[in-house]
């Protein structure tokens, strides 16, 4: 699957529930999402819809903001959203970062 988008680093403290809470905040964007996960790697989908056309099309210009690829290493997460910073996935991503305590690298 090609992904395209920006790459939102955030820092991850040792002391935080990170996937739920991400989990969490998607979920409250999102009531309908699915997520798919691949070991260390996570796929949030907007709904079915989404998943069916990521998997039928892969990236598109009209899914482009409809998943957020999560990346969760040891000291930071990185998100990969869309790249445009008014769209739906750059402000959960912004919201994600904010709840955490740490900025957007």
């Amino acid at each position: 699957m090609e992904i395209h988008g920006n790459d939102i680093v955030v820092d991850v403290p040792d002391s935080q529930p990170v996937r739920d809470l991400v989990a969490m905040t998607i979920r409250l964007n999102w009531p309908h999402c699915v997520l798919r996960q691949d070991g260390n790697d996570y796929f949030f989908h907007e709904n079915e819809e989404s998943v069916k056309s990521w998997d039928e099309e892969g990236w598109s210009g009209t899914n482009r903001d409809t998943m957020i690829y999560v990346i969760h290493g040891t000291k930071s997460m990185t998100l990969v959203v869309d790249e445009n910073p008014a769209s739906c996935t750059a402000r959960i991503a912004a919201s994600i970062a904010t709840l955490l305590g740490s900025k957007c690298l």
